[in-house]
């Protein structure tokens, strides 16, 4: 399969979920033409997160979007998908995905003589009931000289759970604020932090966060894309409506497709609920894959408190 080198349109980050051929996942061959069609079409950087197990050919994988210059991050949620420095040893870094603290101390251990000079980053969705769980994995980190954390996007695709357990309401907000500002204060400019959720986001008081916002909207569909362990691809994780399958199409054809087209046309509107509230023009409406995936398309994220 011959894939054009031509760029998209826009700059994008692809998360790729990927799980062992033998438990549904891609085979070797789609999975490889996949891999180089990414890094033919120019995509700026790419997250493969190991689900079930290891790949076999993960190394293979990060070569072929490596020609292509994209930059891979690697992300375990456990041991039992890490299979050895050799098949990461081309990732430009190494993400954590703990569920919990225990299998964070495993990965930590495993990961105690990761070569130097690759960076570690953790990863963690905060949700209701999770908050004291996320102080811990964050704490366990730092003792362990990570220094770069991420509040992602829940995988409402892969996780199969209920979208409602990742509306956080004030009460949620302002304890993970106090956990994370005291945990991460003490660092100044050496700790980074991304979050998802921009309401989060606007309360804490962080070097590299501060009061100013910078916020485009939702940008699944967008600057955003996820591909799921069986090659559905979706606008994100989040967004629990694919656009198309890899294998009877590229991904540029999904990519150019009426449905993905139709959904980015959606999401430009101004959400349900919005119209006239002074911190739409800041908010946009906030995440739109987590209105639509509790069942409210064209409505505003549901974690915003304003009436």
């Amino acid at each position: 399969m011959v894939f054009s080198a031509k760029t998209l349109s826009a700059p994008l980050r692809v998360y790729w979920a990927l799980a062992p051929a033998d438990h549904a996942g891609l085979s070797p061959g789609l999975a490889l033409d996949a891999a180089s069609e990414l890094a033919g079409l120019k995509v700026f950087f790419v997250t493969l997160r190991l689900l079930s197990g290891p790949r076999d050919d993960l190394r293979e994988i990060i070569g072929r979007l490596k020609k292509g210059g994209v930059r891979v991050t690697v992300s375990f949620s456990g041991v039992s998908c890490f299979s050895g420095f050799d098949d990461v040893s081309g990732a430009d870094g190494i993400d954590l995905s703990p569920p919990d603290t225990d299998a964070l101390d495993g990965l930590l251990k495993v990961l105690a003589s990761a070569p130097e000079g690759k960076p570690l980053s953790v990863s963690v969705v905060p949700e209701r009931g999770n908050i004291d769980a996320v102080a811990r994995i964050i704490a366990r980190s730092l003792d362990a000289g990570i220094r770069v954390f991420a509040f992602p996007n829940p995988d409402l695709v892969s996780e199969h759970v209920d979208a409602d357990r990742f509306v956080l309401d004030d009460a949620d907000r302002g304890r993970l604020k106090a956990e994370v500002e005291t945990l991460l204060v003490p660092y100044g400019k050496d700790v980074k932090l991304s979050v998802h959720d921009l309401f989060l986001h606007k309360s804490l008081e962080l070097p590299g966060l501060g009061a100013v916002v910078e916020y485009a909207g939702c940008q699944a569909g967008d600057a955003i894309a996820f591909i799921d362990h069986a090659g559905l691809v979706y606008p994100c994780s989040t967004w629990p409506e694919p656009l198309g399958r890899l294998g009877p199409c590229t991904f540029r054809d999904v990519w150019s497709s009426e449905s993905r087209s139709m959904m980015r046309e959606a999401v430009s509107r101004v959400p349900d609920g919005c119209a006239g509230c002074p911190e739409a023009r800041v908010c946009k409406g906030g995440c739109a894959g987590l209105a639509f995936a509790m069942g409210r398309p064209g409505g505003r994220d549901p974690g915003c408190g304003l009436k």
